[in-house]
């Protein structure tokens, strides 16, 4: 285990008996759907960390796929079905997006001649393609998987997966008038340990709602996600905005 890994441990520990509470719980917490914590490895100074609000329910609905009759899979009834298993550590050993079989249909998220398959890893890879583009104007799509995963983190501000971000708020007032805990504070609190003990060139926010929960004093910019944000000129334009950034 790395210096950085220790450390986050350290830094999340609370927030782990947070998770296990609710998983142990969960009759009384059905808005948790598991958890997702760091979205790649633990970079030292990467050039970019990017903080979602959190994780939505696709891993939950793909363990539980397979249990489901029709009817379940329209009224996802928390009680015919099950958590996914924990993940082994709070970090992936890549950054997520990139992963095969996520940007595209069976396929790597460089393969241009393979379909779209999920909408916002999909464009987060756009994003990246064209932010670094100016620093490696001649490098393969393929090749620069390697320049992302060594240079771009990715989180959110709450590791706790939900359908939606009403599940969200719902699951954090439940969790508060059960046990008094203030979730919103204490995952502000560590992802601003997680700034801190990484040191991003830039902080980069994925979406408005985010925007309210999080000192702005740790964030240096917002990607809106408002309709026709990922438009081939509104991507050009936030990855200026970000290069720019990274690089002041």
């Amino acid at each position: 285990m790395t210096e950085l890994q220790q450390k986050y441990l350290e830094i999340s520990k609370d927030i782990i008996s947070v998770l296990d509470d609710m998983k142990s719980n969960w009759d009384r917490y059905p808005d948790y759907l598991g958890w997702f914590d760091l979205n790649g490895p633990i970079i030292e100074h990467p050039d970019i960390l990017f903080i979602g609000i959190n994780q939505g329910p696709g891993r939950y609905l793909q363990w539980n796929w397979d249990n489901w009759d029709e009817r379940q899979k329209m009224l996802i009834d928390p009680a015919k079905n099950k958590l996914p298993d924990d993940f082994p550590t709070l970090w992936r050993s890549r950054l997520q997006w990139l992963m095969p079989n996520n940007a595209r249909e069976n396929g790597e998220w460089w393969e241009e001649n393979k379909t779209k398959k999920n909408f916002f890893p999909y464009y987060m890879c756009e994003l990246l393609v064209r932010i670094y583009r100016r620093e490696y104007p001649n490098e393969s799509r393929e090749n620069l998987t390697n320049i992302f995963e060594q240079r771009v983190m990715a989180t959110n501000l709450y590791p706790m997966s939900t359908f939606d971000t009403k599940a969200l708020h719902r699951l954090l007032d439940s969790y508060y008038k059960t046990t008094g805990v203030d979730l919103k504070k204490l995952c502000s609190d560590r992802v601003v340990e997680l700034i801190k003990m990484v040191k991003p060139h830039c902080v980069v926010l994925l979406g408005d709602s985010i925007k309210d929960e999080f000192a702005k004093e740790y964030s240096d910019y917002c990607i809106s996600r408002k309709h026709g944000w990922h438009g081939k000129e509104n991507i050009r334009n936030l990855a200026n905005d970000i290069y720019h950034l990274m690089n002041s």
